[in-house]
Parts: structure tokens; C-alpha cells; sequence
């Protein structure tokens, strides 16, 4: 079986998307259908935007692989590529060794005024 990564872009070329899929064709059905159906993922919230535009749909195959598990180490080989080179992917990534860091609320504390003498 042939694994296919892929990239969306955007009407500059540039990607916004990676994903992997062995059968290409497929995929693209079912992406357009998500499209079409109003999914809320941010992949398809930016597709629907470029249709609406004026643009195209374009999804792009970058690399190709026999084994399973090294499309998913090609897919996240472009992940980082892509984010390192500074495009912003729609990726959703669930990274198992490290929890996303927890952000803290910040509470602000008034300073309370002393009464009386400090020593």
C-alpha cells in the first residue's frame, strides 16, 4: 500500500495543512464533503474562506511511502518543517510524551496598605 503526505495551500502556494492518507483521491473527496458541510476545524474554516474568495481548493501530495509508520513520521517531519519556517498550520497536534503546558490565570492582588508603623 502507498501512503501519500499532503499539504493544503493557499492561493500564494503557501501550506496551511498537512495530512496523510493512502488513497489519495479518497481523501480529497472527504475533505471537500467536510468543506461542504459546514465542519468547524480550522482546515476547513480557512478552505471554505478561500472557496468564498474566489480561490481553489488545492491539496498537493509532498512525499510518498511504503510503511505506515513512516508517514507518520514524514507528516510530522513537515509539520515541523512548515512551522519552523514560519507558516501557520491548522494542524491539530496531540503530542503524547509532554502535556501542553497549562495556561495559569493570572490574578492580579491589589497591594494592601500597611497600617500603622513597619519595623
Amino acid at each position: 500500500m502507498k501512503y501519500n503526505i499532503y499539504v493544503f495551500l493557499d492561493r500564494r502556494g503557501k501550506p496551511y495543512y498537512v495530512g496523510k492518507t493512502n488513497n489519495f483521491k479518497r481523501r480529497r473527496r472527504e475533505h471537500l464533503e467536510e468543506i461542504k458541510t459546514m465542519n468547524p476545524l480550522p482546515k476547513y474554516k480557512k478552505a471554505r474562506w478561500l472557496l468564498k474568495s474566489g480561490g481553489k481548493f488545492r491539496m498537493r501530495t509532498v512525499a510518498q511511502t511504503l510503511i505506515e509508520k513512516d508517514a507518520y513520521e514524514i507528516e510530522r517531519f513537515y509539520i515541523k518543517k512548515y512551522s519552523n519556517a514560519g507558516h501557520v498550520l491548522t494542524n491539530v497536534v496531540h503530542n503524547k510524551k509532554k502535556k501542553s503546558p497549562v495556561k495559569k490565570k493570572v490574578v492580579k492582588h491589589k497591594r494592601k496598605k500597611h497600617r500603622g508603623r513597619i519595623n
